[in-house]
């Protein structure tokens, strides 16, 4: 189930490249796989949260209670 929550992520990481400032644009596969390697591949779910997710972005998966950022780093952590 990890799995579809990965890519429910990636989805919406695709849609807003939400890190990138008006300097520095990336490719949705830029974003992607920097948002995957840092907080799967580095264990650092917060802080690819932090740096890559948009402020509001909601979890649409059942296995992140709440559908929060908070949530959806808990589950990660787990």
């Amino acid at each position: 189930m990890k799995t579809f929550s990965l890519a429910a992520v990636a989805v919406y990481l695709l849609c807003t490249n939400a890190a990138a400032g008006p300097e520095i644009i990336q490719s949705p596969k830029e974003v992607v796989t920097a948002f995957y390697r840092e907080a799967l591949m580095d264990f650092k779910p917060k802080e690819a949260f932090a740096r890559y997710a948009a402020p509001d972005f909601v979890e649409h998966s059942a296995d992140s209670a709440g559908g929060t950022t908070q949530s959806t780093i808990d589950f990660l952590l787990t």
